[in-house]
C-alpha cells in the first residue's frame, strides 16, 4: 500500500527534471526509519544511478523513455525490502545463537547435577540409608 500512496504522490515532471531530490524526499518519509543517513544517500546514488542510465538507453536507442517515479520507487522498496530481510535474518541468527548457548549451559549444568546426584545417592547407600 505505501508503494502505490508514494507513487501518486510522486510528480513525474519534478522526479525527471530532479531524481536525486525526489530520491531523498521519498526515503525522509516515516515508511523508511530503519535506513541510516549513511543507507539512504547510498540507495539514493544507486537509485538515480539505475534511472539515469535507463533513460541514457532509452535516449540512445529511441525507445520510450522510463517512468522517473517508478523507476525510482521501485528501487528504493526493493532496497528497503532487502535491507528489513536482512535485519530479520540478524536478528534470527542471534537469537538462534544465544538460545544455543543457554541450551547448551543448561545441559552442561544438568549434567553437572546428574553428577552430584549420583554421588549423593552412591553415599547414602553406602550409609545404610534407604535410597526412594
Amino acid at each position: 500500500m505505501q508503494l502505490i500512496d508514494n507513487y501518486s504522490s510522486c510528480t513525474q515532471s519534478e522526479a525527471k527534471a530532479a531524481p536525486r531530490e525526489t530520491c531523498i524526499g521519498i526515503l525522509n518519509q516515516p515508511t523508511f526509519d530503519m535506513f541510516s543517513s549513511a543507507e539512504k544517500a547510498q540507495v539514493c546514488q544507486v537509485a538515480v544511478g539505475s534511472y539515469n542510465a535507463l533513460k541514457n538507453a532509452a535516449d540512445a536507442t529511441g525507445s520510450a523513455k522510463p517512468d522517473a517515479c517508478a523507476t525510482l520507487q521501485a528501487h528504493l522498496f526493493q532496497s528497503y525490502s532487502d535491507h528489513l530481510q536482512e535485519l530479520s535474518d540478524t536478528i534470527i541468527t542471534s537469537l538462534t545463537e544465544g538460545l544455543t548457548e543457554k541450551l547448551h549451559k543448561a545441559s552442561a549444568d544438568f549434567e553437572e547435577q546428574k553428577k552430584t546426584t549420583k554421588v549423593q545417592m552412591a553415599l547414602k547407600e553406602a550409609n545404610g540409608d534407604k535410597i526412594i
